[in-house]
């Protein structure tokens, strides 16, 4: 999805102690030394060619509902810099709360845990000193309840309750409202892209719907940037850059099964979030039809936020796992992560990228993220990097494990000690 950023290189062994790198771009050239300083790098050939199978190979770290501190966040950057991802992609709002200052509305300020514009900055300076590409996401229109108590007047009407909330094209500061979202995301990004959101807007009519989603990626393409948002945003008459995909027709629920498994306060609004749901269907005919990218995010296979079906040989780990984890999803081993076919095999969409995404509903601290985070997101790397299993002819990478000690150096030492994967 990064047409600018060319990341073959080439390693050539000239003896024991010396070896060019050659790189059209100094993403490649960083790319080169990442793979160079990997694990098992030593036993490669005198001449090593490489490149990406896909150009965009992200992680979308949810810190609405966990604020993990700068230095965590920091710290992920490093870690998809050695396993060569190109992009971060930060989930900054949601109903729990919102992160970013938004010019123009101060009362954000008073909502807790909001980033100030300088530690955004120090993120910013950071990714982009590593090559990660940092994609920020303001959730919009819906997914706002922590900003709508500050700026009840956005929603123009009041809401049975919170899941259901979303701001109103209609409200007088609207227009003004998504121009300063979009300036803030645009300042903030490393990229030429920024995510506008669009998933889960509950009971919101289609008519409006379209003017908001419409109405943002206008004003992305105003500044010169392109916009990614969620498959939802395929409904809207607009086009967005890039879609990502998260919900199959395996992954949609039906009443019944979200009434059993809501809380007791969501089960009355079971009928509206089904019903949302079920358009998913029609969603991988609207993505084609709009011919943008299309970015593979399926829940099945790339939420981290799964428990494991396999044990930890720590059995301090398998007791924190009884509560990390969303407890709606199946528990699934390791390496279901690389059991997916491709979107193009699948679904006759054809992808320009993976992400794997890391939601923070259970996330008590930072050793949290460790756990749900690795090894899978390492999986995922390997499989955007080299390709999918069907088209290498491999199952899993054989070196994997071997990054444990740089994933201890870089502080996440509590990755999960999997068994299937570590004997």
């Amino acid at each position: 999805m990064r047409e600018e950023s060319d990341e073959r290189f080439r390693i050539q062994r000239w003896d024991t102690d010396s070896l060019a790198i050659s790189a059209a771009t100094a993403t490649g050239a960083y790319r080169a030394l990442c793979s160079f300083f990997a694990p098992r790098a030593a036993s490669a050939p005198t001449q090593h060619d490489d490149g990406p199978a896909y150009s965009y190979r992200s992680l979308n770290l949810d810190v609405a509902r966990y604020r993990a501190s700068e230095r965590t966040i920091e710290r992920v950057i490093d870690l998809l810099a050695v396993h060569r991802m190109s992009a971060l992609h930060l989930h900054l709002t949601d109903h729990q709360s919102w992160r970013i200052p938004v010019k123009g509305f101060d009362r954000i300020g008073m909502l807790a845990d909001v980033f100030t514009p300088l530690q955004l900055n120090q993120l910013k300076a950071h990714a982009a000193k590593r090559h990660i590409c940092l994609i920020p996401e303001i959730d919009l229109p819906g997914h706002c309840a922590a900003l709508l108590s500050v700026y009840p007047q956005l929603a123009q009407q009041k809401f049975a309750n919170p899941i259901l909330s979303y701001i109103s094209p209609d409200a007088p500061q609207a227009d003004a409202f998504f121009d300063s979202c979009t300036d803030a995301l645009c300042e903030l990004a490393t990229g030429e892209y920024v995510h506008i959101g669009g998933d889960e807007v509950f009971g919101m009519a289609q008519e409006a719907y379209d003017r908001a989603i419409t109405a943002l990626i206008e004003d992305v393409h105003r500044r010169g940037g392109k916009a990614m948002a969620w498959q939802e945003a395929s409904r809207a008459h607009a086009r967005a850059d890039a879609y990502q995909y998260w919900m199959t027709q395996d992954d949609i629920a039906s009443e019944e099964e979200l009434a059993a498994s809501w809380p007791a306060s969501f089960k009355p609004y079971a009928h509206a979030a089904a019903a949302m749901y079920a358009q998913c269907r029609e969603d991988p005919r609207r993505m084609r039809d709009k011919g943008a990218y299309v970015v593979d995010s399926r829940q099945s296979f790339m939420y981290l936020d799964r428990k494991y079906a396999e044990r930890s040989r720590d059995q301090a780990q398998n007791e924190r796992m009884e509560t990390l984890g969303f407890p709606n999803y199946e528990p699934q081993d390791s390496m279901r992560v690389l059991e997916g076919h491709s979107l193009e095999r699948a679904e006759g969409i054809v992808t320009s990228g993976v992400e794997g995404a890391l939601w923070t509903e259970t996330v008590r601290e930072d050793a949290d993220i460790a756990t749900l985070l690795l090894p899978r997101l390492a999986l995922i790397a390997d499989l955007a990097w080299r390709g999918r299993a069907e088209d290498r002819g491999s199952e899993a990478p054989a070196d994997v494990c071997d990054y444990a000690d740089f994933w201890a150096k870089l502080g996440f030492g509590d990755y999960y000690q999997s068994t299937t994967l570590f004997h």
